[in-house]
């Protein structure tokens, strides 16, 4: 239950949500206006606070801060903001693409998994997956995945591997 006293303070927060076109289309206006290049949480930020300034008139100067990369989201930033580009294109030559038009390097991670080997190879089709276990179905003994730590834990099993990051294509970084 929200009582008053917390509606009171709730007052002074304003939350929305943006639709990928909307999202897009302020990636794309950033970026044309400045050349600055935005990913795609940071474009949710500036759709809800474009939204937020219109309904308001508030014109106090505002800080959205950005934590993430647009080349983690390279193909989606891509589509906002030069979808010209896209066809035919890997999601490194998406990088590549991006680099070149944003007038920035990529981070250092992206350039470290062009090269680093594939340590995860099975690729498992969604048919495939019926009736197949994962962490969650497992057992405890059974918790132990390629040699990882691991431990089981409110129902799920809990893997710590040797390196943290993996990324979609399956290279760690």
């Amino acid at each position: 239950t929200i009582t008053d006293e917390m509606r009171r303070e709730l007052s002074d927060f304003y939350a929305g949500y943006a639709t990928e076109e909307e999202n897009f289309a302020g990636i794309r206006e950033l970026y044309e206006k400045t050349g600055y290049v935005i990913d795609t949480h940071t474009g949710i930020g500036n759709a809800v606070y474009r939204r937020y300034r219109e309904e308001t008139g508030d014109t106090t100067p505002t800080v959205i801060a950005s934590t993430a990369s647009p080349f983690k989201f390279a193909g989606s930033v891509m589509r906002a903001i030069a979808p010209q580009e896209l066809p035919g294109k890997n999601d490194f030559e998406l990088i590549d693409t991006l680099a070149k038009l944003s007038g920035t390097k990529e981070p250092y991670a992206i350039t470290d998994i062009r090269t680093a080997p594939v340590r995860h190879k099975t690729v498992v089709d969604a048919e495939e997956m019926h009736g197949k276990k994962f962490p969650w179905d497992l057992t405890r003994d059974e918790c132990t995945l390629n040699g990882a730590a691991s431990l089981k834990t409110a129902g799920v099993c809990q893997i710590f591997p040797k390196r943290k990051y993996l990324t979609d294509s399956g290279r760690s970084l």
